[in-house]
């Protein structure tokens, strides 16, 4: 049998079943005891059989001519036994049009069919495999060209060359486009095919949950990459179906990011204007699609706006499978806030609002945010919010913080204010350090710890060198961030372009009152006036007002700041469970489950229960359960829960 309508497979996929004699081999078709078996196409097959039926047909009329480009291509991928002299026509013809054009396509082409002459007495399937493989370099080789464009003129602030840029873009996946559609109209209907089959054969029950989370930005020094290096660590130990994918160097994905991380082949890297230490890579595209669909995920979760989201949301749309976008960081206001290019800004947030608006879901990480977007025209049915979790067991109050600040940093007596985070000017540290010379004029002993590091921490350095009490302590390991959190005496966080403010539930988990503005999503994840306080954004005497009462409390009414301190963890401990949010977006609710607490299998975990080693910064602490003599069976969760650990 055969469906390719091409004589290309003929014979290739057939019907088993078992049976003496030719009527009971039809009884068994009638019963249902049969099975497909052999060859089954793809969209790599599907796309080289439409091409060769369009080339059979170009055959036998005399007007429908091929291409100039494909002619030659077609003849020395269809035909068992190419015409020289026409082979060496086309061949000529494709050179000429590569040196007449100068197109970087023609000449890619005129390479491929070349070396496709070479190679023209292999079996047809592998001649496919071949041609596709070299089409897929192709295809990287140009959009490596086309984003090299894109990066330049970014650089240079040539917003007018953005456009022919795109065309250019638009024309590089035209060669990708065979494939690319193929996959699309192989994936249409996809969940009512999977139900009819489990239907129809119920050896085969629905699959579950299979989720791919793609993100730009994991080893970075920002919010999305600590939240996503904790979600894939707790997936991958609760044994949930969700990978991670990004894209980096062989020397970044080393063995401290989680196992469950996917790192996709790249073709270009590039830097973006004023986020000069992130880097920013081009995936390669069919390579990394082929990637994809072996893992035939379910359902696509997509963090960033870059080319590893944008491959994310491609994959979404060609296999016909959900797609849920994170809103985590709202680039246009941020780059309102940093560079004041009104034009620019305007540019990227209307990219920014495009990307998200041809997602199936998008959460935001805080209320406000939400309605933040609806005001700018996403549909309202579509937004729903992201919620987090902290680390409870790392982020806790420690007792030894002081002590750590005064070793390293030489902090001196009096009270902290703590800021931690990016050190950019979105973040509206300008407007904290006039806030500090403000009250250090009434407060000398008055300390302002800035942890971190980013673009502006030079010029905020040099702006407050003569506050000695003010000190920078640059990037610093993560595992050391409770120590600062706990030997501080309140969080400040003046950020108005953040959606939720991971560092602000950080403090709060380590018993931390904190101040934030009124504006975005920091003033949801603070209990105002009893784990600490909103201020109205840009308004310096409030802001002061609001130092100076947890000042006030902190000097002479020690029980009523320790009561700040307490509610502080509090709210984070009853509001901000990490198991409620991964049980949001897998569906696997471990705590309300029957089946065995496995956290990948008890045998792993008792491998490092003999003795406590340092696992990275990224992998939550584990609390390790008597299993009994046989490590590899795992302990019921009933009985886990009546331990209470």
């Amino acid at each position: 049998g055969s469906d390719d309508h091409a004589g290309v497979f003929v014979g290739r996929t057939y019907t088993v079943a078992t049976a003496e004699t030719t009527a009971d081999f039809l009884k068994s078709l009638l019963a249902r005891k049969s099975l497909p078996e052999g060859r089954h196409n793809d969209h790599q097959s599907l796309a080289f059989t439409i091409g060769k039926v369009a080339y059979d047909f170009s055959k036998t009329q005399r007007e429908a001519k091929l291409h100039p480009v494909l002619a030659p291509l077609s003849e020395l991928l269809f035909e068992a036994k190419p015409s020289s002299s026409k082979s060496k026509l086309h061949l000529g013809l494709l050179s000429f049009l590569a040196k007449k054009t100068r197109k970087k396509v023609h000449a890619s082409l005129e390479e491929l069919v070349q070396s496709l002459w070479k190679k023209h007495d292999l079996p047809l399937d592998a001649r496919f495999e071949y041609a596709y493989a070299q089409l897929s370099d192709i295809t990287d080789d140009l959009l490596r060209t086309c984003f090299k464009s894109i990066a330049g003129d970014l650089e240079k602030r040539n917003l007018q060359r953005l456009l022919p840029d795109l065309s250019l873009l638009t024309s590089t996946l035209t060669l990708a486009a065979p494939f690319l559609l193929t996959a699309r109209q192989m994936n249409k209907g996809r969940q009512l095919l999977e139900e009819l089959s489990s239907r129809l054969d119920g050896s085969h029950p629905p699959k579950g949950k299979r989720i791919l989370w793609f993100t730009d930005s994991l080893t970075d020094l920002n919010g999305v990459s600590v939240t996503l290096n904790r979600i894939s660590w707790l997936c991958y130990l609760r044994d949930d179906p969700l990978q991670v994918v990004t894209s980096l160097p062989p020397e970044n994905a080393d063995g401290s990011l989680p196992p469950n991380v996917l790192n996709l082949p790249h073709t270009f890297q590039f830097n973006l204007p004023y986020y000069e230490s992130y880097v920013l890579r081009v995936p390669s595209l069919l390579k990394s699609l082929e990637v994809i669909y072996k893992l035939d995920p379910s359902e696509i979760i997509i963090s960033t706006p870059g080319p590893v989201g944008l491959l994310g949301l491609l994959a979404a749309k060609l296999l016909g499978i959900k797609s849920v976008g994170i809103y985590h960081t709202d680039f246009g206001l941020q780059i309102r806030e940093i560079s004041g290019e009104a034009s620019l800004a305007k540019l990227v947030a209307q990219y920014v609002d495009w990307f998200y608006s041809c997602m199936d879901e998008v959460r935001a990480p805080s209320r406000a945010y939400t309605h933040i977007l609806k005001e700018r025209g996403f549909d309202e049915a579509k937004l729903s919010v992201f919620h987090r979790g902290v680390d409870l067991n790392f982020f806790r109050p420690e007792k030894n913080g002081r002590k750590f600040l005064r070793q390293h940093f030489k902090l001196e007596e009096g009270p902290t204010l703590l800021y931690v985070g990016r050190v950019s000017k979105d973040k509206n540290l300008d407007f904290l350090a006039e806030c500090y010379m403000r009250l250090f004029a009434r407060r000398p002993d008055l300390n302002l710890l800035i942890v971190g590091d980013g673009p502006y921490l030079q010029a905020l350095r040099a702006k407050m060198k003569a506050f000695p009490r003010v000190i920078f302590t640059g990037r610093v390991r993560w595992e050391t961030l409770p120590k600062f959190y706990s030997a501080a005496d309140f969080f400040v966080f003046p950020s108005i372009t953040d959606t939720f403010g991971m560092a602000v539930l950080e403090a709060q988990s380590c018993g931390l009152p904190c101040i934030v503005t009124d504006v975005g999503g920091p003033q949801e994840i603070i209990l105002d006036g009893q784990s600490g306080f909103v201020a109205r954004a840009g308004d310096l005497a409030d802001w002061e007002g609001k130092i100076e009462r947890l000042l006030m409390l902190w000097e002479s009414d020690k029980e009523a700041y320790l009561s700040l301190r307490a509610k502080a963890r509090a709210n984070v401990l009853r509001n901000f469970s990490w198991d409620s949010a991964l049980a949001e977006i897998t569906g696997r609710d471990l705590l309300g489950c029957d089946d065995k607490y496995s956290l990948r299998s008890a045998h792993w975990l008792m491998q490092w229960a003999a003795e406590p080693l340092d696992l990275g910064p990224t992998v939550p602490q584990l609390t390790f359960l008597e299993l009994g003599e046989d490590a590899k069976e795992a302990k019921p969760l009933d009985e886990v829960r009546a331990t209470g650990e």
